[in-house]
């Protein structure tokens, strides 16, 4: 229960507390925190999402309140609570200002809809990078012509290095996290590169997440040429 509430809290509960002296979440903040899961099961995210909505509320604590009436007036109920093509792009005209519209938005959604998470962190000003996945054959290819008898009947491509690839940089794990420019990558011209999709993370959000997320267990002390490499940071 105590988990649950630590989620929910935004902090409108204190200061509703303060006004008329009952202390809780209040309505919005419940009703965020049920829409926010539902939409998506990532943690990080909606620690990321949550911080920058703090934030938002510190200035206009009436904010939460206005984006969930937009949401219910645009959302379709089936069968979840998500705003259908069309929907959201009207919803959003309403928050973000001009200069934001005419960078032109697109959704995550394959089918072109739009979830409650998506659009909250959208009408707080996320926008999409594209995140790619840098594969590199460390054998240059001579991988292949091992005979599989020697390798226990199995084949292998390549010995394959691998990084990831976001905001025109290349993070990478060799013992340390590394964020390089594609262009210097020690590695040379990468063999494959395969689209992994786009993420609405800003580089400050991401350089945290490593710090605070996947630092423990990726740093010099951890590392393992077989256990815990560079595929298994990308990863």
């Amino acid at each position: 229960v105590r988990r649950i509430y630590a989620e929910a809290d935004l902090g409108l509960g204190l200061k509703k507390a303060s006004e008329d002296g009952e202390v809780g979440l209040t309505e919005a903040e419940w009703l965020h925190y049920l829409l926010v899961w539902f939409s998506t099961s990532n943690f990080p995210a909606v620690s990321v999402l949550n911080r920058k909505l703090k934030m938002a509320l510190s200035e206009d604590p009436t904010l939460l309140d206005k984006l969930l009436a937009i949401f219910e007036e645009s959302a379709s109920d089936a069968p979840a609570p998500t705003m259908l093509p069309g929907a959201w792009e009207v919803a959003l005209a309403t928050v973000l200002s001009q200069e934001s519209q005419q960078k032109g938005l697109t959704t995550l959604d394959p089918e072109g809809c739009m979830g409650y998470f998506e659009f909250i962190a959208r009408a707080l000003g996320a926008t999409e990078a594209p995140v790619e996945l840098a594969l590199y054959d460390l054998s240059q290819g001579l991988a292949r012509w091992i005979p599989p008898a020697l390798l226990g009947g199995r084949r292998f491509e390549g010995i394959w290095h691998s990084g990831v690839r976001v905001y025109g940089k290349e993070f990478w794990f060799g013992g340390i996290v590394l964020e390089t420019s594609m262009e210097s990558c020690p590695f040379g011209e990468a063999t494959k590169v395969i689209k992994l999709g786009t993420t609405l993370r800003s580089r400050p959000e991401l350089l945290d997440f490593i710090r605070s997320e996947l630092y423990s267990d990726f740093n010099p002390k951890t590392y393992d040429v077989l256990r815990r490499n560079c595929n298994h940071f990308s990863n």
